[in-house]
């Protein structure tokens, strides 16, 4: 009786987690349109600056065109983390073991984009500075930090994720061979 009882709770279990994939995946899916169409936008909003199609010359000055490359950069490494996070849940809502080389391989993506976004951003403000310190750019919010790093601390954590899930990927296979 108790194994009945627990292969219930098990296959009601997995009904949830493939449930919760389902709405991961869709809510991913939506914040990745987001993104896009922030993207479009401040790329939309640089160019009217840079050509002086605007009359506001915040959005015209060389300040806001360094930070709005920034924020673009930012908004491209989330679409792309967004991309490897629906890719994760479109395979997890199979319903099979999370553990998995192609899902490993996924999350390792996803952190190295992150990582790469930071790198890129690190670059750029340093890129930013060496312009404030040569008169070109005026240090304001704009230009002072761009929180790009925070990419780099958030990918290494995931790359983490990764190697653990790699980690269980060797169990997992182990343990399907002994049975």
């Amino acid at each position: 009786m108790s194994t009945n009882i627990t292969e219930r709770t098990l296959e009601r279990e997995k009904k949830t987690f493939i449930n919760f994939c389902k709405a991961a995946e869709a809510f991913l899916i939506i914040m990745m349109t987001v993104s896009l169409i922030g993207i479009i936008m401040v790329f939309t909003i640089i160019l009217f600056g840079a050509f002086g199609l605007t009359d506001d010359t915040e959005y015209s000055s060389k300040e806001f065109f360094f930070s709005g490359i920034g924020g673009a950069i930012g908004l491209v490494g989330v679409c792309i983390t967004l991309n490897f996070a629906v890719k994760i849940f479109n395979r997890l809502k199979d319903g099979e073991s999370p553990f998995r080389y192609d899902i490993a391989d996924k999350i390792k993506g996803a952190g190295m984009a992150l990582v790469g976004t930071g790198i890129f951003g690190a670059v750029l403000e340093f890129a930013g500075g060496i312009l404030i310190g040569a008169g070109v750019l005026v240090e304001n919010d704009m230009t002072s930090s761009l929180g790009l790093s925070d990419f780099m601390i958030w990918g290494a954590l995931i790359l983490a994720v990764s190697y653990v899930f790699n980690y269980g990927c060797k169990l997992q296979q182990e343990s399907d061979e002994t049975l």
